[in-house]
Protein backbone atom coordinates (compact mmCIF):
# COMPACT_ATOMS: atom_id res chain seq x y z
CA UNK A 1 0.00 0.00 0.00
CA UNK A 2 2.90 2.70 0.72
CA UNK A 3 4.21 2.08 -2.71
CA UNK A 4 0.78 2.94 -4.17
CA UNK A 5 0.54 6.08 -1.92
CA UNK A 6 3.73 7.02 -3.12
CA UNK A 7 3.06 6.84 -6.25
CA UNK A 8 -0.29 8.92 -6.29
CA UNK A 9 1.65 11.66 -4.40
CA UNK A 10 4.19 11.77 -6.98
CA UNK A 11 4.43 13.71 -9.94
CA UNK A 12 3.64 10.88 -11.64
CA UNK A 13 -0.20 11.83 -11.61
CA UNK A 14 0.07 12.55 -15.06
CA UNK A 15 0.74 9.15 -16.32
CA UNK A 16 -0.37 7.15 -13.46
CA UNK A 17 -4.36 7.92 -13.81
CA UNK A 18 -4.89 7.76 -17.53
CA UNK A 19 -3.57 4.45 -17.55
CA UNK A 20 -5.55 2.62 -14.44
CA UNK A 21 -8.45 4.54 -15.88
CA UNK A 22 -7.72 2.85 -19.54
CA UNK A 23 -7.60 -0.02 -17.94
CA UNK A 24 -10.54 -0.03 -15.77
CA UNK A 25 -12.86 1.18 -18.67
CA UNK A 26 -11.22 -2.08 -20.74
CA UNK A 27 -12.43 -4.20 -18.17
CA UNK A 28 -15.51 -2.85 -17.05
CA UNK A 29 -16.43 -2.64 -20.92
CA UNK A 30 -15.37 -6.19 -21.78
CA UNK A 31 -17.50 -7.89 -18.78
CA UNK A 32 -20.23 -5.59 -19.65
CA UNK A 33 -19.99 -5.08 -23.27
CA UNK A 34 -18.30 -8.46 -24.20
CA UNK A 35 -19.52 -8.35 -27.83
CA UNK A 36 -18.82 -4.73 -28.08
CA UNK A 37 -15.49 -4.66 -26.65
CA UNK A 38 -13.47 -8.18 -26.68
CA UNK A 39 -15.44 -8.96 -30.32
CA UNK A 40 -15.53 -5.65 -32.28
CA UNK A 41 -12.15 -4.43 -30.62
CA UNK A 42 -9.51 -6.97 -28.78
CA UNK A 43 -10.56 -9.36 -30.90
CA UNK A 44 -10.62 -8.03 -34.34
CA UNK A 45 -7.54 -5.59 -33.41
CA UNK A 46 -5.21 -7.26 -31.12
CA UNK A 47 -5.96 -11.17 -30.93
CA UNK A 48 -7.72 -11.73 -34.24
CA UNK A 49 -4.75 -11.07 -36.32
CA UNK A 50 -2.36 -13.35 -34.17
CA UNK A 51 -4.86 -16.30 -34.25
CA UNK A 52 -5.45 -16.09 -38.00
CA UNK A 53 -1.63 -15.71 -38.16
CA UNK A 54 -1.22 -19.18 -36.79
CA UNK A 55 -4.05 -20.59 -38.77
CA UNK A 56 -2.64 -18.88 -42.19
CA UNK A 57 -4.95 -16.83 -43.07
CA UNK A 58 -8.85 -15.61 -41.76
CA UNK A 59 -9.80 -16.51 -38.30
CA UNK A 60 -13.50 -15.94 -36.71
CA UNK A 61 -15.00 -15.39 -33.52
CA UNK A 62 -18.49 -14.97 -32.75
CA UNK A 63 -19.02 -13.64 -36.59
CA UNK A 64 -16.18 -11.32 -36.42
CA UNK A 65 -13.48 -12.11 -38.98
CA UNK A 66 -10.00 -11.08 -38.27
CA UNK A 67 -7.04 -11.22 -41.25
CA UNK A 68 -3.27 -12.09 -39.99
CA UNK A 69 -0.89 -8.96 -39.75
CA UNK A 70 -0.92 -5.96 -38.20
CA UNK A 71 -3.80 -3.46 -38.71
CA UNK A 72 -3.70 0.22 -38.87
CA UNK A 73 -5.74 0.65 -34.76
CA UNK A 74 -3.10 -1.98 -33.47
CA UNK A 75 0.11 -0.37 -35.15
CA UNK A 76 -1.13 3.00 -33.29
CA UNK A 77 -1.83 1.62 -29.86
CA UNK A 78 1.57 -0.57 -30.35
CA UNK A 79 2.96 2.85 -30.86
CA UNK A 80 1.35 5.16 -27.58
CA UNK A 81 2.63 1.77 -25.47
CA UNK A 82 6.23 2.60 -26.81
CA UNK A 83 6.04 6.24 -26.21
CA UNK A 84 4.43 5.69 -22.79
CA UNK A 85 6.83 2.87 -21.93
CA UNK A 86 10.21 5.20 -22.96
CA UNK A 87 8.76 8.32 -21.42
CA UNK A 88 8.75 5.93 -18.34
CA UNK A 89 12.41 4.26 -18.57
CA UNK A 90 13.07 8.25 -18.95
CA UNK A 91 11.43 9.43 -15.96
CA UNK A 92 12.51 6.15 -13.68
CA UNK A 93 17.12 6.84 -15.29
CA UNK A 94 16.21 10.01 -14.00
CA UNK A 95 15.32 9.66 -10.67
CA UNK A 96 17.39 7.28 -10.11
CA UNK A 97 20.49 9.80 -11.26
CA UNK A 98 21.47 7.94 -13.91
CA UNK A 99 22.93 9.71 -17.09
CA UNK A 100 22.39 8.68 -20.36
CA UNK A 101 25.58 9.30 -22.32
CA UNK A 102 28.23 7.29 -24.32
CA UNK A 103 28.78 4.97 -21.10
CA UNK A 104 25.51 4.36 -20.57
CA UNK A 105 25.21 2.94 -24.51
CA UNK A 106 28.57 1.33 -24.35
CA UNK A 107 27.33 -0.20 -20.61
CA UNK A 108 24.56 -1.28 -22.56
CA UNK A 109 26.10 -3.12 -25.97
CA UNK A 110 26.55 -6.20 -24.80
CA UNK A 111 23.37 -6.80 -23.61
CA UNK A 112 22.25 -6.44 -27.20
CA UNK A 113 24.81 -7.97 -28.80
CA UNK A 114 23.76 -11.15 -26.44
CA UNK A 115 20.43 -10.92 -27.79
CA UNK A 116 21.41 -10.68 -31.18
CA UNK A 117 23.74 -13.69 -30.96
CA UNK A 118 21.38 -15.71 -28.88
CA UNK A 119 18.67 -15.15 -31.74
CA UNK A 120 20.66 -16.43 -34.73
CA UNK A 121 22.15 -19.32 -32.56
CA UNK A 122 18.50 -20.03 -31.40
CA UNK A 123 16.61 -19.86 -35.08
CA UNK A 124 19.66 -21.34 -36.94
CA UNK A 125 20.09 -24.65 -35.13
Amino acid sequence: MQIMEKILQSKDKILVYPVLISIIVVIVGVVMFPHLFYDQWIWKYYWGPVVADSMGGVASHNGVLAQEGYTIVSEITYGILVILALYGIYRLLKRLKIQVNWRFAIALMPYILLRKITYWWCCNL
